[in-house]
């Protein structure tokens, strides 16, 4: 079953995603933008853009999407995607053009692409 965009908003609060906006659907979930939670030292506007990628772990471990109310078969992996991503962002020659990888986390329904 769909997460609902509240529903969404509590765990990427919990994770520490601070004021996060939807900027998009996507085949197997949305995508999402904010701020980390500051930390005691840091002021607010001190923090990193954030991006989230939030896709659904049924539709990601059966290679499927949802297309105009359709379910079809793609070939989009976040697993996969955050590893190809976890190594670019370790290599020293990786262009700043690429977005950096922080972090991959789940909920029994969702992963969570956490990137800087």
């Amino acid at each position: 079953m769909h997460q609902s965009d509240n529903q969404t908003r509590l765990v990427l609060d919990k994770i520490g995603l601070v004021a996060p906006i939807k900027i998009a659907t996507t085949l197997q979930g949305s995508v999402w933008r904010g701020r980390c939670s500051p930390l005691p030292n840091e002021k607010e506007n001190e923090q990193e853009p954030i991006v989230v990628k939030v896709s659904d772990k049924h539709l990601v471990e059966h290679s499927l999407a949802r297309v105009d109310g359709t379910t079809v078969v793609v070939e989009e992996d976040v697993v996969k995607e955050a590893t190809i991503l976890s190594q670019l962002s370790q290599d020293n020659e990786c262009p700043a053009s690429i977005v950096r990888f922080q972090r991959l986390l789940h909920t029994n329904r969702n992963y969570y692409l956490v990137m800087e």
